[in-house]
């Protein structure tokens, strides 16, 4: 029993004055809370001393006491004596049903003994005092959940689920375990099952640091280091924050909103196992696991320019936000005119093509060993890309690849080129010379003229940069042609074909009939009857000739024979 001296203005009177009651330590009852204690504090309001108090509170629906023969009736007792204007206090052992909370109206009857000098007088009487009970329903708050490390996709395992849940009114936990019953399609991999019991890995006030605006990458320096310690088994006050990890198995093959449903057990501040219900929603909004970059087999160079597309592809199962990219050659071949480009939002499954325009650096050949370095080289390139997940976390990524530069083979025909046609034969000529105005040879060159479905081609063979060949064609046609088409075909140093096509037009001549001032005649034309009658005199004059070599042989033979007789 606790006395306490008031001040003597509440002498005059006489009785019990009931100053205060509520449970010890101001510690809340909840529903089906067993053996509370509940604390009165009452004034000795006589001018005497006053012993041999009891009290009986006769309880409410749903309150017992400790004694077995009588539930309804909680008994104190305080022996005295109480001095005149004393506080003592009377407590009492009670437990509460599952009562509905409010605030519960109860009857304090109490018998003791006033010491009047030496008379002995027994008083009677009867206070009524309130008894409150709170609900346990808004004494846990889910804060967040949140993925650590990034969102999940579709198929991961071993994903940590991050739950926050602070700790509103209850006065104590200790022991606490959080029952988790996952939906269909996770498992817990703890033990590959949908249920699971887990114990908190931090447990902390919620100061500005934790409670503030914290940005994704803070929030995950805070998270790194706290599942990074011993599982928290210190006691939970009113206002800690609790935070659980929940590894899960991700077998569903779809995103959307999931919830979680759970178990809050703990030991309360009067020895009673509580088990507070939660329902966890979280989100499987997908990841952006595979961001890729595709690059052209090879650029070419036009006029010093070049433009280099980059096809960005996001392979994840969710959208990236806020992208940006930089483009940097690791050598200074080609420079680009703007390295650093925004994108924007790349959906899941999407692509962006993005265009980088390249100057050529010609110094960069004399630095780095002449003529050698005119031949086909490539690009080596560092390409960085900063993007923001579907959590708002900030993502860098740096990929290495290379792109082939191709020294151009520019091919064009020179001024001289020109086609004519004989009218009078149907004959085509064209003649000219091809230029190789680039910085790279051009193989197996061949110039070919078509026209009036005949067509006929000249092999020129490698052409050196900066050097010309000259061409000769000729072909006949059935009919004069005004337009020719020349194409020139060639080869890179890696055997692919390329073509060029001119369209030239033709300038007819005409041969020029002959007149008598002429100082030549021009040859007779030959016709087939001419010609037949040639070849019947040869034949004629062959056949006298060996008539006559015969006849004189044999003559000269005849002219021996006499000579011997």
């Amino acid at each position: 029993v606790l006395t306490i001296a008031v001040p003597t203005a509440l002498s005059k009177g006489k009785g019990l004055m009931i100053m205060d009651s509520n449970w010890q330590n101001g510690y809340p009852v909840y529903p089906n809370t067993e053996n509370a204690t509940f604390i009165i504090s009452i004034i000795n309001r006589w001018p005497y001393r006053i012993h041999g108090l009891i009290f009986n509170l006769s309880l409410p629906n749903g309150f017992y006491s400790n004694d077995p023969q009588n539930r309804r009736i909680a008994t104190a007792y305080v022996s005295g004596p109480i001095s005149s204007l004393d506080i003592f206090t009377v407590s009492f052992t009670i437990s509460v049903a599952n009562v509905t909370p409010g605030l519960y109206k109860a009857k304090l009857i109490t018998d003791y003994v006033v010491e009047c000098g030496n008379v002995m007088m027994e008083q009677h009487e009867e206070h009524y005092v309130y008894l409150r009970v709170n609900s346990l329903e808004e004494a846990l708050e889910l804060i967040t959940t949140t993925w650590y490390g990034g969102s999940p996709e579709p198929g991961t395992y071993g994903a940590q689920l991050i739950i926050l849940i602070r700790n509103n009114f209850i006065p104590l936990m200790r022991g606490v375990i959080l029952e988790v019953y996952l939906p269909s399609g996770f498992t817990c991999s703890l033990n590959n099952e949908s249920y699971a019991r887990l114990t908190p890995s931090l447990i902390t006030q919620l100061t500005p640091q934790v409670g503030g605006m914290l940005t994704p990458e803070e929030l995950s320096t805070l998270i790194r280091h706290i599942i990074s310690q011993q599982p928290s088994t210190q006691a939970i006050g009113q206002g800690d924050v609790i935070l659980f990890v929940v590894p899960m198995n991700i077998e569903t093959n779809m995103t959307g909103k999931y919830e979680i449903m759970a178990v809050l057990n703990f030991i309360d501040q009067w020895n009673n196992i509580r088990n507070v219900k939660l329902k966890i929603p979280f989100n499987l909004l997908g990841s952006s696991k595979i961001i890729n970059v595709r690059l052209p087999d090879s650029i070419e160079f036009i006029n010093g320019e070049a433009v280099l597309n980059l096809t960005v592809v996001n392979k994840g199962s969710a959208p990236i936000y806020d992208t940006y990219i930089m483009l940097m050659p690791r050598m200074p071949l080609a420079l680009p005119v703007e390295a650093f480009k925004y994108i924007g939002t790349i959906g899941a499954y999407k692509e962006k093509v993005v265009s980088f325009k390249l100057k050529y650096n010609p110094t960069s050949i004399m630095m780095m060993g002449g003529s050698t370095m005119m031949q086909y080289s490539s690009l080596p390139l560092i390409i960085t890309i900063i993007y923001r997940d579907v959590l708002g976390y900030r993502r860098m990524l740096n990929l290495s690849s290379a792109v082939l530069i191709e020294p151009f083979v520019d091919i064009r025909l020179g001024y001289d080129t020109k086609a004519t046609i004989n009218v009078q034969e149907g004959k085509v000529l064209v003649t000219g010379t091809i230029i190789n105005y680039g910085i790279a040879q051009a193989r197996s060159l061949e110039v070919c003229a078509l026209a009036d479905n005949k067509n006929s081609s000249t092999f020129i063979g490698d052409l050196d940069p900066s050097s010309q060949a000259a061409f000769r064609i000729e072909f006949f046609v059935d009919k004069p042609v005004d337009i020719i088409k020349l194409v020139i075909s060639y080869r890179d140093n890696y055997g692919r074909l390329a073509t060029k096509s001119y369209m030239l037009n033709v300038t007819r001549i005409i041969p020029q009939a002959s007149t008598p001032t002429e100082t030549q005649q021009a040859l007779p034309f030959i016709t087939k009857e001419k010609m037949l009658v040639v070849v019947i005199v040869c034949v004629f004059l062959s056949f006298v000739g060996i008539i006559i070599y015969r006849l004189s042989r044999k003559h000269a033979q005849q002219l021996t024979e006499a000579t011997r007789i």
